[in-house]
């Protein structure tokens, strides 16, 4: 979703909120990694996560400094904008009966605020996909599993070459490609567009 459909502004935000003389890098050492994954696989609670946010041993006087993570949030989802040229190119795929969306996204139960915000991302899709409620985040082979027997079930047998994965990430379109689906590396939308053209015909 983020930066394959709407725009990312995490580093954005980060950048106007890290006090004078730290960057993105220095912010990124002191988060707790398993604690973001756990949350994005929804294992743990939104306060559990926010209590784990920095390391423990993160320094007092920067953990004074460091925005905190309740904060990041609120400015993370202050608003949500499509890429540019995606809300067309959905909008043109979503008037076809040949054509099935699905959303597939690495995120947390945050998405249903994003929803709030931007209700057409959620009627556009026929699926949805999130890690927080599968339980598995990209690039898990099982989170692709998971997607593909429920294509198949809903759908009466999906055709794994009928299946085209958009995501921003290499490491992402990897396991896609093991199953037989075709792959798509999200850059620009007219790059997007035609290889949405290409994969119609």
């Amino acid at each position: 979703m983020m930066d394959t459909l709407i725009l990312d502004p995490y580093h954005r935000v980060l950048k106007d909120m890290l006090p004078e003389g730290h960057t993105i890098q220095d912010f990124i050492s002191w988060r707790e990694r398993p604690a973001f994954e756990e949350f994005e696989k929804g294992e743990i609670s939104e306060l559990e996560y926010f209590r784990r946010f920095y390391k423990d041993t993160l320094p007092e006087d920067l953990r004074q400094k460091f925005p905190r993570p309740e904060k990041i949030k609120k400015e993370l989802l202050k608003s949500v904008e499509f890429l540019p040229g995606l809300e067309k190119i959905v909008s043109d795929l979503r008037s076809r009966e040949d054509v099935v969306l699905g959303l597939a996204s690495n995120y947390s139960f945050w998405y249903h605020e994003i929803f709030k915000k931007k209700s057409i991302i959620e009627e556009s899709f026929d699926y949805l996909f999130f890690s927080c409620e599968m339980g598995r985040r990209k690039p898990e082979p099982g989170y692709y599993d998971m997607i593909h027997e429920s294509l198949g079930k809903e759908l009466g047998g999906a055709d794994e070459r009928s299946v085209l994965f958009i995501d921003d990430r290499e490491i992402n379109l990897e396991p896609a490609r093991k199953i037989g689906w075709q792959t798509h590396r999200m850059e620009k939308s007219e790059a997007l567009a035609a290889a949405i053209q290409e994969f119609l015909r």
